[in-house]
């Protein structure tokens, strides 16, 4: 009920939330078919809104992949191509951009993008965050000032090892889980497997919590709400690697019906997350930077059917070891 009702504004900017989790693959959700794990409220929001079956990383590394997505930049073109790199202080991000134009722009939970980046937030909540990053963002989002737009950036740290202490443990039906046909399945494995759904438990009901105070402080009524992860789940042949596995996020689109008039559905169009900063800033109508070097998706929230991308790119430069690859 949270979501429904929303009344049509007139002439305000649109908000955005990104809810970003840690390692987790493009088919590690129910929506995409994986019937073991349990992500009921993100699956709600995609059953009405947007799926995206082909939105690519630009590369399988964590802070890479961050400064790639807040920059609209392939990873050899942010500064920071590597694990632990921060972004360089000249570096423009979209919260930079937003910020600019009059935006709320905050962070919560896992940061990794080094100190200077900070500077286009107004608030970064970057410690006591929890086992699973997340237990401040509702502390974010009861500080949005009033009649501001917003720009909020969710970072978990589900699912990223090592599994610690979940509330959520048990929650998933083992006999359900479909082990890749690269791994052994074993009970070894089994259990490596629900430890890692029981962490996307946790953050499903995370953002279940988040959108549900978003609603009950009236701000959901322009605001458009993404999930999406960093990169692949943390097992062989997956993180850091340039297989779907480890280089497709999982990417839910939700939006009030004046911006998303046809919902249920899902896309096939070829995107990449270099995409999403010059599509907030069109949202925003600011106007995408000149250093941004994707392309908005904005008119597939009404054409779902086209084509967008004849071609994705991804890479791989050192993450602990070095790997060159490209795809």
């Amino acid at each position: 009920s949270v979501l429904c009702g929303c009344a049509t504004p007139e002439n305000k900017p649109v908000n955005f939330v990104i809810f970003i989790a840690d390692d987790v693959s493009w088919n590690d959700l129910g929506i995409y078919g994986n019937t073991a794990v349990s992500s009921p409220f993100i699956d709600s929001l995609a059953r009405d809104g947007l799926v995206f079956n082909n939105m690519f990383l630009t590369t399988s590394s964590c802070s890479p992949s961050r400064a790639s997505i807040l920059t609209g930049r392939y990873p050899h073109n942010t500064g920071a191509p590597e694990l632990h790199m921060s972004l360089p202080g000249k570096m423009r991000t979209i919260g930079h951009q937003l910020n600019d134009h009059g935006y709320f722009v905050g962070a919560s939970g896992k940061w990794h993008l080094g100190e200077d980046a900070k500077s286009g937030f107004d608030q970064v909540m970057d410690s006591d965050t929890g086992p699973g990053g997340e237990e401040r963002w509702e502390e974010l989002i009861r500080d949005i000032p009033p009649q501001t737009p917003y720009f909020l950036w969710m970072a978990s740290f589900d699912a990223h090892r090592p599994w610690g202490a979940n509330s959520f443990a048990g929650k998933t039906d083992t006999s359900l889980i479909n082990i890749p046909p690269y791994m052994i399945r074993d009970t070894a494995t089994i259990q490596d497997f629900t430890n890692y759904y029981d962490e996307i438990a946790r953050f499903d009901d995370y953002v279940r919590k988040s959108v549900e105070l978003l609603g009950e402080r009236g701000l959901l009524d322009n605001t458009i709400i993404m999930i999406m992860a960093d990169n692949g789940r943390p097992f062989p042949r997956d993180k850091t690697r340039l297989y779907d596995s480890g280089i497709k996020t999982p990417f839910i689109l939700w939006a009030p019906e004046h911006l998303l008039k046809t919902r249920g559905i899902s896309t096939d169009a070829l995107v990449s997350v270099i995409d999403i900063a010059p599509s907030l800033a069109e949202w925003s109508t600011s106007g995408a930077l000149p250093t941004y070097q994707g392309i908005s998706f904005v008119n597939l929230l009404e054409t779902p059917n086209e084509s967008h991308r004849k071609y994705v790119f991804g890479e791989h430069n050192w993450h602990d070891y070095t790997a060159h690859e490209r795809m």
